[in-house]
């Protein structure tokens, strides 16, 4: 057997062949790995937020308004029903229609696009190009604006600069500091924003407090009293909440009447007497008072007030004297006197529509006062009914139960009437509509609601009524500057819009130089056709059809 030695070198080959891969790809991940994370660090700097979006808005805003999640809220204030009310072939439903619907570009842009809150502000009332808009973009949404600018919808405006965008299409400028994305339609105010300095922008306490305002409310609005220029400001503050609901709207207001306006009108504006106001009426329009002070001395300040400010006549205030005892009763007036100088604090007016029957439309009107009895029903005595006919006779007359009333030209629906009911008195227009209140269980029944005021409004009611009087009226020669056709003209929106309206209602307070106030606009739910009653309805129009 041979000695001679051997050397086995098992697989040599092959290892090298399998090193080769291993170190061309350790190679190029070694290569690559700086390049991505040079490129992650490049996108983290061109995407960082180092602009504070209060940077850009001026603190001598008239208005703002803060939106979170704009995108999200767009869905819930476009389904609510109350843009039915904008007629059709309006801008402002055109306007509303193309927002509503299908977005140009996809949603998840938009969303990144616009981040968390969205601020709109304006410094003029008047202009409606001084609206300047902020949002907050995500880095992806950083990326994606430098990728669309690339195409040719947007042009480069450098503005000296200031580097400044320009959609033609849609008439947009727009800018991009860190994250914030700032636009407007007026090129001259997106300038003024970027531009603006340090010490007249908002401060950043003031911006945090308005995005704590708006919390999960749909829009959070402000004005600023301040930056308005007006001889004479009635609030420091005035802060609006609107919530969009599918068959209502929603609005809260607080505001902070300013010191001024308090030194000249604080003394009618009086925390409210009790807990809870009275029970409006079941009219076309009811309001509730309660004016924190008894009617008379109510009266008396406002004398004052409008002694210094010719807010009202004086002579409309100093018109009638209250009648003593004794007195010879004439005329309606001295009654009525009686009753608001002895009125409480709590005071109903309604209106119920009107007669059509009469000469002329006659609106039909009721009032409550709750006061003492006795004094005003001691004055009755000196009513004394004339003897003979007369051709105009306005002296009351008295019947069994205590009524008042004037016999008045007309039918029953024009004699103004005064009426005595378990809280007080009831003064209305007229004699029917007084007696039929008389003993409703609504003038004893109480809102359970605490305020000074509540605004009551069946609003397609009340529209509908006021174009049947309107109608009347033209009919007659009356209303001047109207023909039937031109009257059917005017009122067509308003009674189309009035059609899905179901009711407006405000309950307000006032106390200690603060306002506070709720207002809710509701709405007739859209009628839904059921698929059998359809297809019944279109089985009866066939069946129509020659």
């Amino acid at each position: 057997m041979s000695e001679t030695v051997r050397n086995y070198s098992w697989g040599s080959s092959s290892s090298r062949r399998r090193r080769g891969p291993r170190n061309r790809g350790a190679r190029i991940a070694r290569f690559l790995l700086p390049v991505l994370l040079a490129a992650l660090a490049w996108v983290f700097w061109i995407t960082r937020d180092n602009y504070a979006m209060e940077r850009f808005i001026s603190r001598d805003r008239v208005y703002e308004a803060y939106i979170n999640n704009i995108v999200a809220r767009r869905h819930d204030v476009f389904q609510s029903n109350i843009w039915r009310l904008l007629p059709e072939g309006s801008q402002a439903r055109s306007v509303i229609n193309s927002v509503s619907g299908k977005l140009p570009v996809p949603e998840w842009l938009v969303n990144n696009l616009s981040a968390g809150l969205c601020h709109i502000s304006g410094t003029s009332f008047d202009r409606s190009e001084d609206i300047l808009v902020a949002t907050r973009m995500t880095r992806i949404g950083c990326l994606a604006e430098r990728i669309i600018r690339r195409f040719g919808a947007v042009t480069d405006d450098y503005s000296g600069g200031l580097k400044l965008r320009h959609i033609p299409e849609a008439g947009l400028y727009y800018a991009v500091r860190g994250r914030t994305l700032l636009f407007s339609v007026s090129r001259n105010r997106l300038i003024q924003a970027l531009t603006l300095a340090e010490a007249d922008a908002l401060e950043q306490s003031e911006f945090e407090e308005g995005i704590r305002m708006a919390g999960g409310e749909d829009i959070y609005c402000r004005l600023i009293p301040d930056s308005i220029s007006m001889a004479s400001k009635p609030f420091d503050k005035l802060d609006l909440v609107v919530r969009f609901e599918e068959d209502s709207v929603r609005m809260l207001v607080q505001g902070d009447f300013s010191t001024d306006f308090q030194e000249n009108y604080g003394v009618l504006l009086r925390a409210p007497s009790k807990p809870s106001l009275p029970a409006p009426f079941a009219a076309n329009a009811s309001i509730a008072l309660d004016l924190g002070q008894p009617l008379a001395k109510f009266i008396e300040a406002l004398s004052h007030v409008s002694l210094e400010t010719g807010m009202i006549p004086q002579w409309l205030l100093n018109a009638y004297k209250p009648a003593q005892a004794g007195d010879i009763i004439i005329s309606m007036e001295p009654l009525v006197a009686a009753v608001l100088a002895e009125s409480g604090p709590r005071i109903r007016i309604g209106w119920f529509g009107f007669d059509h029957l009469e000469m002329v439309p006659a609106p039909l009107l009721a009032s409550t006062f709750e006061t003492g009895q006795e004094g005003v029903l001691m004055l009755y005595d000196g009513i004394i009914a004339p003897q003979g006919p007369k051709e105009i006779d306005l002296v009351p007359r008295v019947n069994q139960d205590m009524v008042v009333h004037v016999p008045f030209v007309g039918g029953p629906n024009l004699k103004p009437t005064l009426a005595p009911f378990s809280d007080g008195f009831i003064l209305s227009s007229s004699f029917p509509l007084a007696a039929a209140l008389k003993n409703t269980p609504e003038l004893t029944g109480e809102l359970n609601q605490n305020g000074n005021i509540y605004v009551s409004i069946k609003l397609r009611e009340a529209v509908q009524s006021l174009a049947n009087a309107a109608r009347e009226l033209t009919f007659s020669g009356l209303l001047k500057g109207f023909t039937p056709e031109s009257l059917e003209a005017t009122a067509a929106p308003w009674l189309t819009a009035s059609e899905s309206l179901s009711g407006l209602v405000l309950l307000a307070s006032w106390s200690e130089g603060k306002l506070n106030a709720q207002v809710r606009i509701s709405l007739h739910p859209v009628p839904q056709t059921t698929a059998p009653q359809a297809e019944q309805d279109a089985t009866a129009i066939e069946s129509t059809t020659p």
